[in-house]
């Protein structure tokens, strides 16, 4: 089976999960810590996986890269998108939940409807809902026509 897999770092495994949880994911699993909370939790989402996994407490031996992620910040250049059914009501769910709308929901040229916002732990995500098919030629035309005004 094929699928995307994606792992964030996040200070409460706990809360990290509600919050995903309400944006539609679906806990697989978890794995306690000693003290009984999860330091790693795995969500669903139409064939792709979220892994939360706690700043601290997860055995990470001490390497470059766990230092750099300790020191942050996290998700610098990525951006996680995910297209949904009914974007006004992730829009709202978002800026309930003190995120930081980065770009507020605008139609784009290749046929989606998209805003993009900060997440309470720092990661850049992008949602969408298609509001107009277009082939994939026609949609990276209409987008090279809009940002450069020269069509392919």
């Amino acid at each position: 089976m094929e699928s995307l897999r994606v792992g964030i770092r996040v200070p409460d495994v706990e809360q990290a999960r509600t919050f995903y949880c309400g944006l539609g994911f679906e806990e697989v699993g978890a794995v306690p810590g000693p003290d009984g909370h999860p330091i790693l939790a795995i969500l669903h989402w139409r064939g792709a996986h979220l892994i939360l996994e706690a700043l601290d407490g997860v055995p990470i031996h001490d390497v470059t890269r766990e230092r750099r992620i300790q020191e942050g910040p996290r998700g610098l250049g990525v951006a996680i998108g995910m297209s949904v059914d009914d974007l006004v009501s992730v829009y709202e769910y978002c800026k309930a939940h003190e995120c930081e709308i980065t770009a507020e929901p605008n139609d784009e040229p290749y046929g989606d409807r998209v805003f993009e916002c900060l997440d309470p732990y720092g990661y850049l995500w992008e949602f969408s809902m298609p509001i107009a098919e277009q082939e994939p030629e026609q949609a990276i035309a209409a987008t090279s026509d809009e940002w450069f005004g020269n069509p392919r």
